[in-house]
């Protein structure tokens, strides 16, 4: 039985696809790489705006009409917040919430018995080992007034370190030279005496990882400590993903956020004041609920003051068991997208404006693969570096000097610095 594994939204329902697979592998069964080729189609699915459950509305219906024999399971966000209407509307033939995901075997078994083994499975074709998302936490509890996301993921944990660095280790043995770790809120990890910090320092200490990165973290979680192992360690990224959200403190207050602006600005200057080279990106909300033009200005002044070096902006998505979805003084739709265009012009800029800085210097690259006839990497600040060469450097480091931005602004293009591979 061949099986189409497909995720939507979040680093984390990346790294449970990506658990998911070497289950599935482990169980005897193939991963597909076309739907058309599927029997069964797994998607991971995400809830956190209207419009990321109309995609996953989408794929469902798209797979049938490419696949008119597929069985389609449904996991994750949307199977916690709908399971019945979802089997109601017969977009899934099998529903599954966050709860009891990983009961999807059980399933399998009944469409076509295997037998668990502990070999490892050698058809992993079909999986990409460059970089993996390992999850290390699951839950939340801040309760953002936006956010639907501590509803639908209610058991706040973390993975013990033993199984991370288990994890960690068999991945690396698998091919994969880079691992981000990531969870709906990393920087509450707490096992056995362990925090985050604590935790990178051991996975340092016991894996051989290329490169480490963390997902999103909110800034009074930066502390000096984790800053100084950054500051002294050359396998672990400096990007730092902190979600700004509005720059307005009233904004930011009827948000529910768990920091002020005072706050985030601190966790801004900590960061560059140990790394100067650090990339920080970030999320930002447009027409949340009371949101005036004054409010608007203030968010977009901060984004124009700071060097982000990537601004993701979100239309506020009404979201019915939240407490914004009630508050008074709702943006309109006209109001929302002007306000869009206007952030997003911005975030073009100043993703540009970061590429640029680089230009003439030579950064190692963590290069993924070739495509379109160009190389791909990144580098330890998340830019992305396209760039020619004579052999196959996928999963590699390498040395490339930087010249000049990508025709559409996102990434830069290089050439290859390191003559050991000309």
């Amino acid at each position: 039985m061949k099986i189409y594994l497909d995720f939507l939204g979040c680093k984390l329902n990346q790294a449970e696809a990506e658990r998911i697979s070497y289950g599935i592998l482990q169980c005897g069964y193939s991963l597909a790489v076309d739907i058309k080729d599927a029997d069964v189609y797994i998607l991971n699915s995400c809830a956190v705006t209207a419009e990321a459950e109309r995609k996953t509305r989408n794929k469902l219906a798209a797979s049938v009409r490419k696949n008119t024999r597929i069985i389609r399971i449904l996991i994750g966000c949307c199977g916690q917040k709908d399971k019945d209407e979802y089997l109601r509307q017969n977009l899934a033939e099998y529903v599954l919430g966050n709860d009891n995901k990983y009961s999807i075997y059980q399933i399998l078994q009944t469409l076509l018995p295997y037998e668990f083994t502990k070999k490892e499975p050698e058809n992993v074709g079909a999986l990409k080992r460059i970089r993996s998302f390992v999850q290390i936490q699951e839950g939340c509890h801040n309760f953002c007034s936006y956010c639907i996301v501590p509803y639908l993921r209610t058991n706040e944990n973390s993975t013990s370190v033993i199984d991370i660095i288990d994890t960690i280790n068999h991945r690396l043995q698998k091919g994969y030279g880079e691992v981000t770790l990531t969870g709906t809120e990393i920087g509450s990890y707490s096992s056995q005496g362990y925090d985050l910090t604590a935790l990178v320092k051991v996975i340092l200490h016991k894996t051989e990882v290329k490169r480490l990165r963390l997902s999103s973290l909110q800034p009074q979680e930066i502390s000096l400590e984790l800053l100084q192992l950054f500051a002294a360690n050359h396998r672990l990224c400096h990007h730092f993903h902190i979600s700004l959200q509005s720059a307005s403190p009233a904004i930011l207050k009827y948000m529910n956020r768990p920091y002020t602006l005072e706050e985030y600005n601190d966790a801004l200057e900590r960061i560059w004041g140990m790394l100067p080279d650090a990339a920080v990106t970030t999320d930002v909300i447009v027409g949340f609920p009371g949101e005036s033009e004054l409010d608007f200005a203030l968010t977009l002044d901060f984004c124009q003051k700071t060097p982000f070096a990537k601004i993701h902006a979100f239309p506020y998505s009404s979201r019915k068991i939240t407490a914004a979805a009630s508050m008074s003084a709702q943006v309109s739709e006209l109001s929302k997208r002007e306000r869009m265009f206007r952030l997003l012009n911005l975030a073009k800029d100043k993703m540009q404006e970061f590429a640029l800085k680089h230009i003439g210097q030579v950064a190692p690259v963590y290069v993924e693969g070739q495509y379109n006839g160009l190389y791909e990497g990144y580098t330890s600040n998340y830019l992305r570096v396209f760039f020619t060469a004579s052999s196959d450097l996928s999963g590699k480091i390498v040395d490339i000097k930087i010249n000049s931005l990508m025709p559409s602004g996102e990434g830069a293009i290089g050439e290859l610095a390191d003559k050991r591979y000309f």
